[in-house]
C-alpha cells in the first residue's frame, strides 16, 4: 500500500520565532508546481512576470509591490510576513491571479483573517501556520477547489459552520492549536483522506467520523480521548489511526492496534483507493 502523505506537501522547514515544525515541507509540491523559474524576491519576479511561476522568500517582509497582479503566470507564492502586513490588499491582487494554485504564508498574526480570503476560489492548496489566530471567517467555505488545509500551531478553538463547504478537501492539518472538541465541520466532508489533530484537548470523536469513507489517517495523539464511537472499528480502510498519550483503556487501545494493523494487512481487499 502507498500512503500518500501529501500533507508534508507544506509542511514548514523554517523555525520562525517558537514555531519549530518537522517535516519534507513545501519542497514537493514547489516541485510539482516548478517549471521554469523560481524567483526569492517579488521585483525579479515582476521584472520576468511571464517566466515567474514560482516565488518563495524566505525573509520577512513588510509589504508587497502594487502590480503583483501582472504575474498572471504565478502559481506558487510562500512568504513569511510581519505582524503589520496588510492581508486584505494581498488577498485582493492574488484574486486576480487564476493560475495561483498554493498559498504558504508563515506569521506571527494575531489579527483573525480578513474576510477577503474567499476571494482566493483558484487555490488548492492553503498554508498559515505558526500564528496566533483564533477564528476562521465564514466564508473561508468559498475556496471550494481547496484540497490541503494547513493552519497548525495556532490558536484554533473551532471552525465556522461554512467549513463544510470545502467539499475537496483532502488533507487537513490543525495539530497544535485549542480544539477541545472534535471539528464536527469535517465529518461532512466526505473526500477527506488525511486529519491531523495531534496536541489538542479533544475528548471524544463524533459518531459522524464513519462518515469519512475516504479516511485513511486519522491523528489524534496527545489529546484527551478516553471512549470511542461502537462503528469507529468497522472503518476498514483507516489504515493509520493514531492515538498514543491519550485516556483509552488498555483494551480500547490494543483494540486500535489491531485495527491498524489489519486494515493495512487488508488495505487491497477492503476496496480502498
Amino acid at each position: 500500500m502507498k500512503t500518500k502523505l501529501i500533507i508534508a506537501f507544506l509542511t514548514c522547514l523554517i523555525i520562525f520565532d517558537n514555531c519549530s515544525v518537522i517535516g519534507q515541507s513545501s519542497e514537493i509540491l514547489s516541485k510539482k508546481y516548478y517549471k521554469k523559474a523560481s524567483f526569492n524576491n517579488f521585483n525579479s519576479a515582476i521584472s520576468n512576470p511571464d517566466k515567474a511561476r514560482q516565488i518563495k522568500i524566505k525573509k520577512e517582509i513588510n509589504s508587497f509591490p502594487e502590480n503583483l497582479s501582472i504575474l498572471v503566470n504565478l502559481e506558487y507564492l510562500e512568504i513569511i510576513i510581519s505582524d503589520n502586513f496588510d492581508l486584505k490588499s494581498l488577498f485582493n491582487e492574488l484574486s486576480k491571479l487564476n493560475n495561483l494554485k498554493v498559498l504558504i504564508i508563515k506569521s506571527n498574526l494575531t489579527n483573525n483573517l480578513p474576510e477577503n480570503i474567499g476571494k482566493l476560489k483558484f487555490l488548492k492548496h492553503l498554508g498559515l501556520c505558526c500564528n496566533n489566530i483564533n477564528t476562521l471567517p465564514n466564508n473561508i467555505g468559498e475556496l471550494y477547489n481547496l484540497e490541503t488545509l494547513l493552519f497548525y500551531n495556532s490558536k484554533l478553538t473551532y471552525l465556522p459552520e461554512s467549513f463544510i463547504k470545502l467539499s475537496n478537501l483532502k488533507y487537513v492539518d490543525f495539530h497544535n492549536c485549542k480544539f477541545s472538541k472534535f471539528p464536527i465541520q469535517l465529518t461532512s466532508l466526505t473526500k477527506i483522506q488525511e486529519i491531523y489533530l495531534q496536541n489538542n484537548s479533544i475528548t471524544e470523536i463524533p459518531k459522524e467520523i464513519t462518515n469519512l469513507i475516504n479516511l485513511r489517517w486519522l491523528d489524534l495523539t496527545a489529546n484527551q480521548i478516553k471512549i470511542l464511537p461502537d462503528d469507529f472499528f468497522g472503518m476498514n480502510c483507516l489504515t493509520w489511526p493514531l492515538f498514543d498519550k491519550n485516556l483509552l483503556t488498555n483494551e480500547l487501545s490494543n483494540k486500535v492496534t489491531k485495527m491498524r494493523s489489519d486494515n493495512q494487512k487488508y488495505y487491497g481487499k477492503n476496496n480502498c483507493k
